[in-house]
């Protein structure tokens, strides 16, 4: 029936069931077909005043049109309007989405449809992705225009895209809208305030946040049975992280800690840190001992289970900062610890920066976590390998054509000083 060869026209429920199954096929282009096809339909039936009758009961022939399944098609939509699915970002695509979520947004409100926190985090998911704080900033405004009841999840989510398109003045007037309301934070918020200060360089209200997170001054206490005040020094996260079942701090929060260290060139804090995450006391152990089938067996009990997230941060921080022995040993402690590494754990590696460097020491590094974990290089790594060997070659035949004609140069200047002689 919904061949294009077929006269009949199809009904609104009959678009609706193929633009479902197309979206169950993953098939974004053709189930966007069917849903402005479907709203084309909504919009003739709303001109032909085809409405619900009064009467108790629905008729067959409005259980079958646009009008009665067009908010079901805005639930389902969503599910397409997203980056999830999609493995490499081009402007092309971003544009592409964008216009549909607007698209979206504008025909939704129309109907009177109100989108779920479900929907609202995809919208301002996908806003901070793109880093687009303007169209963040206006879904907003749409979402306090339209009567959408607001709750501490909303906020998380726009403060995420603020943050992101490095809207920070934005983000911390959203902070104090939810002081204001006196809204119920949790360690969501917590985790967006350590990293908010962390990217506007405030170092140390980042660690204030931390450790209030972790229910702990700036410097803990000593334990009651070590009332040693002569141990000020020890770093205030230790504490917390040593105490961490009794004061519910998680390894969210522990990584947006880390991500701030990182951020601000730290780099033997954020190892301190992750050493105590493992419940090492230790700051001196190396990462080879750590990785020791002794040593693992003790550190689920005693600190906190780290999520890939925790060892991408060290590698990503530590290949940023010109260690890339480093950065890569963390990939053998992440197997170590039963986390196989992802096409993404090279994304951590190897990017324009560390291929710049050295291409080929990234070459052999993709090479090898290919060969020992099996992880498949994404087509993104390659073509930045081979963007920079290009680059690297290109300079070379520069620096052999300089060398050859300084060469000649100083022939011909020493033929010129020789003729002189004579």
């Amino acid at each position: 029936l919904l061949r294009p060869g077929n006269l009949a026209k199809p009904s609104g429920m009959q678009l609706f069931a193929a633009m479902k199954q197309e979206i169950g096929r993953n098939n974004a282009t053709s189930a966007w077909k069917y849903y402005q096809r479907l709203l084309t339909l909504r919009n003739q039936e709303l001109e032909n005043n085809q409405q619900q009758p009064s009467h108790p009961g629905i008729s067959r022939t409005y259980a079958s049109s646009a009008l009665a399944c067009i908010n079901n098609a805005h639930l389902e939509i969503s599910k397409i309007l997203t980056l999830k699915n999609h493995h490499g970002y081009t402007p092309a695509l971003i544009k592409h989405i964008r216009e549909r979520l607007l698209i979206f947004l504008n025909e939704s409100t129309k109907d009177g449809f109100i989108l779920t926190t479900k929907q609202i985090k995809m919208v301002f998911r996908f806003f901070a992705a793109t880093e687009d704080g303007i169209a963040a900033d206006q879904v907003w405004q749409h979402l306090t225009l339209s009567g959408v009841a607001l709750d501490i999840n909303h906020y998380h989510a726009y403060i995420h895209a603020c943050i992101q398109a490095r809207n920070y003045d934005r983000a911390f007037a959203m902070v104090r809208e939810i002081r204001e309301r006196g809204m119920a934070s949790n360690s969501y918020t917590q985790g967006l305030l350590i990293r908010l200060y962390g990217m506007t360089g405030d170092l140390e209200t980042a660690k204030d946040e931390f450790a209030k997170a972790c229910r702990h001054s700036r410097f803990p206490a000593v334990s009651a049975s070590n009332r040693d005040t002569s141990k000020v020094d020890v770093p205030y996260w230790r504490a917390a992280i040593k105490d961490a079942r009794l004061c519910h701090v998680n390894i969210h929060l522990c990584n947006e800690m880390l991500d701030v260290l990182g951020r601000n060139g730290l780099m033997d804090e954020m190892r301190q840190l992750f050493l105590c995450i493992l419940g090492l006391d230790k700051t001196e152990i190396s990462i080879d001992e750590i990785s020791s089938q002794d040593m693992l067996q003790g550190i689920g009990l005693r600190g906190i289970k780290p999520t890939i997230q925790t060892f991408h941060l060290m590698m990503k921080w530590h290949a940023m900062y010109w260690d890339m022995e480093g950065a890569v040993s963390y990939v053998h402690l992440m197997s170590r610890y039963g986390i196989n590494p992802v096409p993404k754990t090279l994304k951590q590696l190897i990017h324009q920066t560390t291929a710049s460097r050295d291409y080929k020491q990234c070459v052999e590094i993709a090479m090898m976590i290919h060969d020992k974990y099996g992880v498949i290089i994404p087509n993104s790594i390659m073509r930045t390998i081979e963007t920079h060997q290009a680059i690297a070659k290109d300079m070379e035949n520069q620096i052999r054509e300089a060398e050859s004609q300084q060469t000649s140069i100083f022939s011909s200047l020493t033929g010129i000083a020789g003729s002189y002689k004579r």
